[in-house]
């Protein structure tokens, strides 16, 4: 989460010696030229549903100099150009995203849930004012049709004394069923991470039952954080984490937070599980009626790690036994990665990972169980499996189909060494609907470069929308695509690449003068197959770069990293560059000369 390295010229400053009150003409700092500026995605899985057929995402990047927020709405049917929402900014003039908040500093983290009407809520860290971090929500709602934001530009500050500075932070939202959001948040106001919760209405008033720093979830001694929140049915929310209150033994606690602002446990939430050894990743999903399922890791019996889960009622009076039921327990197997969905026809999916069918126990193949009160094995002892894939299948997430289905998606390393993106649909008794080894997503067959990271929701019509963290392009962008309900993809094979730009540090930047301006030179990570050799060319009058934006390789056509490089004029308004490119042990010094206006004087570099 650090902000981006921008490369800015001033004029003026070039040469052996600087005045004590340099002669700027191109501006001052906060005003120079600017010549390569990236967009350092990052990607948080922060996807959410619109209206039928529509899918909103939302990522921050550094386009504008520091972390800023951007989100997207894309359409299902609109498959040349899925992307709806667009700002028409005074700075910046027109952006191809909604800007949820451009403010001094940075913002970052967003999380998104539905507001139920076609928009979102979304809440994100934001240090505008406080070097700590503060927390902001908004609201994001179509509008005109290009995306705007309900709540006004600046947000809405839901807590300035969580005194975190984001590093550690845990945050997680939900619906309150009227439009309106729960948020929580792990908290270092004290001398510990604590949880606090707060709730905003659908007009983005926040809750004075919840205060105006948030509600106390949680605050005894040791660290509580690894939050996760779900939904009640019925204006409340069901918060779980995990708690360090007994330094030497991780454990799982458990809250139910009412609309009103009390809590059915109180004095620090309900233990879950103190058997012996760590329990740890928890997740909680409501379960249809007023309860909820919980679902953890657990290496009472196993370091490598079970799946146990627990059901609760609204008064938080468990169904099972104490310490919950194993329903993943193999012997030395790696059983990780629980999530959980409300199925839609009154049970409950859990999804989990393990490397069972791996004699090496290093191979993780994705399983699917279907559960209710009455029977935890509805498909079986060990559930169905989604996808047993050659290779390593992990980073998955599952959705219910509100049918009693589900969804499921990802990250696959079959024979290949770069990872691409797989989904499966499971219908209500279990059976896969797209294949035994599920449907492609995105494959760069062709670069053998990685797509990571995916989240899913459902279309509300029997398909599906997949993002996904994309580097194709040499750079991590933010990808899309959606699948019909046959599992065949709607948009470009590639995916819409709903954002992408360059990223990655420059280094090693260097000028050469000519009479009509400067020549800048920097070796540039934005590509795939290692560092390049960068330039752009600055005119002396205005400043202005004339190579486009963020400049131009010297020459792409040298393969392997261009790491280390040299140059010098050529006497007649160009440059000589040198440069050694290749793979580690396989370099070679090449030498090109170069005009201002980026062309390669001899054709090709020359060994």
């Amino acid at each position: 989460m650090r902000a981006s390295l921008t490369l800015f010229l001033l004029a003026g400053c070039i040469g052996t010696a600087i005045a004590d009150e340099p002669y700027l003409p191109w501006g001052d700092g906060d005003n120079a030229t600017l010549v390569r500026q990236g967009y350092h995605i990052e990607w948080q899985r922060s996807a959410e549903i619109g209206d039928n057929g529509e899918l909103i995402i939302s990522w921050s990047d550094t386009r504008f100099g520091m972390r800023d927020l951007f989100a997207q709405k894309l359409d299902a049917g609109a498959t040349g150009n899925p992307a709806l929402w667009e700002t028409d900014d005074e700075t910046h003039g027109l952006v191809d995203a909604l800007i949820v908040n451009d403010d001094v500093i940075r913002q970052e983290d967003p999380v998104l849930i539905t507001d139920g009407a076609g928009g979102a809520i979304i809440s994100w860290i934001d240090f505008r004012v406080d070097p700590r971090g503060d927390i902001y929500v908004n609201r994001l709602v179509d509008g005109s049709g290009s995306g705007e934001l309900a709540w006004g530009e600046d947000g809405v500050l839901l807590c300035d004394d969580c005194a975190n500075g984001s590093e550690n932070m845990s945050k997680s939202m939900c619906i309150d069923g009227e439009g309106g959001s729960y948020i929580v948040w792990g908290d270092h106001r004290g001398s510990n991470w604590d949880l606090y919760v707060s709730h905003v209405d659908a007009d983005g008033n926040v809750d004075p039952d919840f205060g105006t720093d948030g509600l106390v979830v949680v605050n005894a001694v040791g660290d509580q954080r690894v939050v996760t929140m779900e939904h009640d049915g019925n204006g409340g929310a069901y918060i779980a984490w995990l708690d360090q209150r007994e330094a030497s033994d991780d454990n799982i606690y458990i809250e139910h937070v009412h609309a009103d602002g009390t809590m059915s446990a109180g004095n620090n939430g309900a233990l879950v599980v103190n058997a012996p050894g760590r329990q740890y990743s928890p997740k909680v999903t409501w379960d249809g009626a007023s309860g909820c399922w919980i679902a953890w890791i657990d290496q009472r019996s196993d370091n490598a790690g079970d799946i146990y889960v627990q059901h609760y009622d609204a008064n938080l009076n468990p169904t099972f036994a104490n310490n919950g039921i194993a329903m993943a327990d193999e012997v030395g197997k790696d059983e990780g990665n629980p999530r959980l969905s409300y199925a839609g026809d009154g049970s409950t999916l859990l999804m989990f990972e393990s490397n069972i069918n791996d004699p090496g126990n290093t191979l993780a193949d994705i399983f699917v169980q279907k559960m209710n009160t009455s029977d935890q094995h509805l498909w079986g002892d060990y559930g169905v499996t989604a996808c047993a894939n050659s290779g390593d299948q992990v980073q998955s997430r599952i959705a219910g189909d509100g049918n009693g289905g589900a969804f499921l998606v990802w990250q696959d390393v079959m024979f290949e060494t770069y990872s691409h993106i797989r989904a499966q649909k499971l219908d209500a008794t279990g059976n896969l609907l797209w294949g035994t080894q599920g449907a492609e997503v995105v494959n760069h067959s062709d670069t053998q470069l990685d797509a990571i990271q995916p989240a899913l929701r459902e279309d509300q019509d029997g398909g599906l929308f997949v993002a996904w963290g994309d580097l194709s392009r040499g750079s991590l962008g933010v990808f899309t695509q959606h699948l019909n309900s046959s599992g065949q993809i709607s948009f470009d094979a590639s995916g819409d690449a709903s954002a992408w730009g360059i990223s990655g540090s420059v280094s090693n930047v260097k000028n050469v003068a000519t009479p009509e301006g400067t020549m800048v030179f920097w070796v540039d990570p934005r590509n795939d197959g290692g560092p390049h050799v960068y330039m752009q060319f600055l005119d002396s009058e205005t400043g202005e770069s004339t190579l486009g934006v963020n400049g131009q390789a010297v020459d792409m056509a040298l393969e392997g990293g261009q790491y280390r490089y040299d140059v010098t004029s050529d006497g007649a308004g160009g440059a000589f560059v040198a440069i050694e490119a290749g793979s580690d042990g396989a370099q070679r010094g090449y030498l090109t000369r170069i005009n201002s206006q980026g062309e390669l004087n001899w054709g090709e570099s020359r060994p």
